[in-house]
């Protein structure tokens, strides 16, 4: 399957590879970057939890009917990572389109890149 920026995807991560703080178990997540020729992606982990104690970490996404969310999540940017296309387990929708800019901006923050 063929995967696109700005889709929002259920993920599967296994508890037994999480450490610490890491994210485990079914969850949404946003695909950043597609490589599909590798079947793999970096993803964006999204969570009903607010973090507003870390909100310059996080971008809010509403729910919306196109993008699948039935409640407002957090797509957390400090959890960022590169999955293999076969822990996608569903497509759940599409983030709106003005929600991608900010968070790129977000992600070249943390990143710390120079633009």
């Amino acid at each position: 399957m063929k995967y696109y920026t700005g889709e929002i995807v259920k993920v599967s991560f296994p508890s037994a590879e999480s450490e610490g703080h890491e994210i485990f178990g079914e969850r949404p997540c946003l695909i950043l970057v597609p490589f599909n020729s590798l079947k793999t992606s970096i993803v964006i982990p999204l969570s009903k939890g607010s973090l507003k104690k870390y909100s310059y970490l996080t971008i809010e996404v509403e729910s919306k009917d196109n993008n699948g969310n039935v409640y407002k999540s957090f797509a957390q940017c400090h959890q960022i990572r590169s999955i293999s296309h076969r822990r996608i387990q569903s497509n759940i929708g599409t983030l709106s389109e003005k929600s991608l800019p900010l968070l790129k901006f977000t992600l070249i923050d943390i990143l710390d890149l120079d633009i």
